[in-house]
């Protein structure tokens, strides 16, 4: 109608009035990326999952850390918020403890420490872990640095948002692990498969305070 040719006559305007198809043919597809690249950036921020950025993460990161994950806490999880709206989940079942236990076990390995097993019901984790603010922290994307077979230094990204989410580790990996998540999942303690293949739901940070010796 009168809008579409009032748009050509706009752009016209904006040449020098010379070969001006041509010119008006590169406002039109500057304009067509422009608005593509709006599209983009609305659907990302009505898509958490997607629209979420760790601003703070460096394009370059220390190649002999093994992985890199921002330190922003700008996306926020409210943990008992967090278990009360899912449980319903049965992936949740024992998410506390056995993410108490498992944060317990890496610290007392970074210590030194043998680890308390004498409190029975698994509250080993419970009592010697508190979260900061009942809180932890999702990011976007985890970075991995990483030797190729030819000796060569390579990074690789894991974003859950994307098509980059599924990951592949060393079954032996599963072994190492918090004794009361062995006795949550003993068949785990003999690998069936050299590899163990998942998909990454999401990547988080979390603040603790750890009350044990050490």
């Amino acid at each position: 109608g009168e809008l579409e040719h009032k748009t050509p006559k706009k752009w016209y305007l904006r040449t020098s009035r010379k070969n001006f198809v041509q010119q008006i043919t590169q406002i039109e597809r500057r304009q067509s990326r422009i608005c593509k690249i709006r599209s983009t950036l609305n659907r990302e921020r009505n898509n958490p999952s997607t629209g979420m950025r760790d601003i703070d993460e460096p394009s370059d990161i220390d190649p002999l850390v093994c992985y890199h994950i921002g330190k922003t806490q700008n996306n926020p999880v409210h943990i008992p918020s967090f278990l009360q709206a899912n449980a319903w989940d049965p992936s949740l079942k024992g998410f506390l403890p056995m993410l108490k236990n498992h944060l317990l076990f890496r610290i007392q390995k970074i210590l030194c420490v043998a680890p308390n097993l004498e409190v029975p019901g698994y509250t080993t984790g419970a009592c010697l872990i508190f979260f900061q603010g009942d809180r932890i922290y999702q990011h976007a994307m985890i970075r991995f640095n990483y030797t190729t077979y030819d000796i060569r230094r390579v990074q690789d990204i894991v974003n859950p948002g994307t098509s980059h989410c599924n990951v592949m580790l060393l079954s032996g990996e599963a072994t190492i692990q918090s004794p009361s998540t062995k006795a949550l999942h003993p068949s785990l303690n003999v690998p069936p498969h050299p590899y163990i293949y998942a998909k990454v739901l999401g990547i988080y940070h979390v603040n603790v305070i750890y009350t044990g010796p050490g």
